[in-house]
């Protein structure tokens, strides 16, 4: 139990949400707000609390100060002063999913492990759609090695918030070892399209660039623990799953030689023009018409390669970009005025986790 309350704390960080929609009693104790904000984000914690302890005192009925003076308490190393700060926030039936997030960092802090899991369900409970919450949840199963129950934590919080998108790079880290493999590969480029300028985006590059390989060309481990799990599936797709199998393995030709950038551009390509054509309108699906729209505007080689080719060994990406130096800054600038996002309802994925065997290989 104990091992997992690090993970909570480099999970959560110290991002802290603002609610825009306050109305202060005056400009001045805003002000003081928000240089209270501008302390913590700069790590010092002390003056944040004096800062924020001044807003609570001036106005008592705005729960955001005394919210991020609980966190700035937590952040100084009072984790029995933060918690006695939140009390007053978890009683009131508003209390948001950050009260909570913070009352489960300070137990994390106080390695009170059986209490951070009861204000976790709390919080759930009253803040069904906090996919953070879902996380953390999924996070805890999964450093008690119990990753049918991780999976089932990530996947609800992907199904009621969809656009919280660690839980996809959570989800994914599990997909990749079972024979659901198809799910990594989906739910790493959705994490991608939210973060990929960072230390843990370089990994699920990686991870994805994985997940294709394994997908077409299994090694020992994927047969022996996961069998079947890349046996061609031909017939009448039934479901979303399905579908998205049987239309990215009839291109399989396209990669007879091996998995890279290129090839999987040709084939990726492919897929996107028989799912346009036969299942688009079907399964409408955030990230298929996403990609759609970056063929359409031209943009889909580049995002490729930064996507892909960043992680496949070898100097290729560099090349490329050294014959191509205005295609990423061109991307970049698409993305930014088109940037991604899920809409509710079109979850897909049937949340069950008891039947991917799962075992870690090579």
């Amino acid at each position: 139990m104990r091992c997992f309350l690090s993970l909570i704390l480099l999970f959560f960080g110290c991002v802290f949400a603002a609610h825009a929609q306050t109305e202060w009693p005056s400009p001045e104790i805003e002000r003081v707000y928000m240089q209270g904000r501008e302390a913590l984000s700069r790590g010092d914690a002390r003056t944040a609390m004096n800062l924020f302890r001044q807003v609570a005192d001036l106005a008592p009925d705005i729960p955001d100060a005394r919210r991020d003076l609980a966190q700035a308490t937590l952040l100084s190393g009072d984790a029995e002063g933060a918690l006695r700060e939140l009390e007053p926030l978890i009683k009131r039936r508003d209390a948001d999913a950050s009260v909570y997030r913070i009352g489960v960092q300070a137990y994390a802090a106080q390695k009170r492990g059986d209490a951070a899991l009861r204000l976790l369900r709390e919080g759930i409970r009253r803040n069904p759609n906090a996919g953070e919450l879902y996380g953390a949840l999924g996070d805890i199963e999964e450093t008690a090695s119990h990753p049918e129950e991780a999976l089932t934590a990530y996947l609800e919080g992907l199904e009621r918030d969809p656009n919280y998108y660690l839980n996809y790079q959570k989800a994914a880290g599990i997909y990749i070892f079972s024979k659901k493999i198809i799910w990594a590969i989906l739910y790493a480029e959705i994490f991608l399209l939210y973060e990929h300028q960072t230390p843990r985006a370089a990994d699920v590059r990686n991870l994805l660039f994985s997940a294709y390989r394994r997908f077409f060309f299994p090694n020992a481990t994927d047969e022996k623990f996961n069998p079947g799990s890349t046996r061609i599936q031909t017939g009448r797709a039934g479901n979303f799953e399905d579908a998205v199998v049987q239309t990215l393995r009839r291109q399989a030709p396209v990669i007879s030689d091996g998995v890279t950038t290129e090839n999987l551009i040709m084939l990726r390509t492919r897929f996107l023009a028989e799912w346009t054509e036969t299942y688009a309108r079907k399964y409408p699906y955030a990230l298929f018409r996403y990609q759609d729209s970056m063929v359409r505007m031209g943009v889909f080689d580049a995002y490729n390669q930064q996507l892909l080719g960043r992680a496949e060994q070898g100097s290729g990406f560099e090349a490329w970009n050294k014959m191509n130096p205005k295609a990423i800054p061109e991307f970049a600038a698409w993305v930014a005025a088109h940037p991604f996002r899920v809409a509710a309802g079109a979850f897909y994925n049937n949340k069950r986790t008891k039947d991917i065997p799962y075992k870690k290989g090579n």
